[in-house]
C-alpha cells in the first residue's frame, strides 16, 4: 500500500486539466484508495465488535473524506462543538460521534447533539 503510487500522474493530470494554474495555485489531492486501505487496516488490527473506530475531524474535515470514513463504518471524533455538528450534518448518528475535547466549559456541556 503506497501513498504516492501514481501521484505524479494525478498531479500532471490536474495541471493539464487546468485545476492547478497561476490563478488557482493550490488544490487538495487525496488518495481515497490508500485512505480506504488504511481504514480497513485499522479495523483489521482491532476487529472486536465493541470497538468504535473513529476518524479525527481535526485531522481532515473535508466532506468527501469524512463521508468515505463513514461509509467504511467509522465514527467521528470531534474536539469541538463545530466538529461534532459537522459530523452530524454529514449523516453520522450522534451515538457514533465521540466528543472528547480535553477542556469543556459548562456551556459546552449543556449542548447536546
Amino acid at each position: 500500500m503506497s501513498a504516492d503510487k501514481g501521484f505524479a500522474d494525478v498531479l500532471r493530470a490536474a495541471v493539464m486539466k487546468g485545476l492547478i494554474n497561476d490563478s488557482q495555485p493550490s488544490a487538495d489531492l487525496f488518495n481515497l484508495d490508500y485512505f480506504r486501505a488504511r481504514l480497513r487496516a485499522a479495523r483489521a488490527a482491532f476487529p472486536e465488535p465493541f470497538v468504535l473506530h473513529a476518524m479525527a475531524l481535526k485531522a481532515n474535515s473535508m466532506r468527501g473524506v469524512v463521508k468515505t470514513a463513514k461509509a467504511e463504518g467509522f465514527g467521528a471524533e470531534a474536539a469541538s462543538i463545530s466538529e461534532a455538528m459537522h459530523a452530524v450534518s454529514l449523516g453520522f448518528n450522534p451515538g457514533d460521534v465521540i466528543f472528547d475535547s480535553p477542556c469543556k466549559t459548562k456551556v459546552r456541556n449543556l449542548i447536546r447533539i
